[in-house]
């Protein structure tokens, strides 16, 4: 299969941009009010959002590269590869409005034991990439499925 990217929704960061900056201004006037520590910590913490929100926005930041041997996701400039070999298993896992797509690749450890009593999973995909939960999960089965397929083909499953 040819390979695939994918990059996280621009308008999703755009908004995310947008409200940490209002918010934020928002703690910026409560601070001018003298309101305290509550101002000071609304100010900071969405003008951390904003940042976050702008740095998604830049170019090479986050992606979702599908190809023959696997699947790589890069989100604030961490990224992560895993051989389709790897994964166990595909699922979901909902978290209030944001349904995001979980893997198990047998990751041992604290916090992937942390993750497995939250999500059910070891791992997990940080967007889906402009696409339903569901869609892409379909999309990743035809990559595995062909990577089996090669890999049978080759005398090596």
């Amino acid at each position: 299969m040819e390979p695939t990217i994918l990059y996280p929704s621009r308008l999703k960061w755009i908004g995310v941009s947008l409200i940490g900056f209002l918010f934020s201004a928002v703690g910026v006037w409560m601070i001018v009010d003298g309101d305290g520590i509550k101002a000071w910590f609304c100010a900071i913490f969405f003008a951390a959002v904003f940042i976050t929100g702008v740095l998604q926005l830049l170019p090479g930041t986050g992606y979702l590269k599908l190809d023959a041997e696997g699947l790589e996701f890069k989100t604030l400039g961490r990224s992560k590869q895993v051989s389709w070999g790897e994964i166990s298993g595909l699922g979901t896992w909902r978290h209030q409005n944001n349904t995001f797509v979980t893997f198990e690749i047998g990751t041992t450890g604290k916090m992937a034991n942390l993750n497995r009593s939250i999500t059910g999973t070891d791992n997990m995909l940080p967007d889906t990439y402009g696409k339903k939960a569901e869609d892409l999960i379909a999309l990743m089965s035809e990559y595995i499925a062909a990577y089996w397929e090669n890999e049978e083909a080759m005398g090596r499953a």
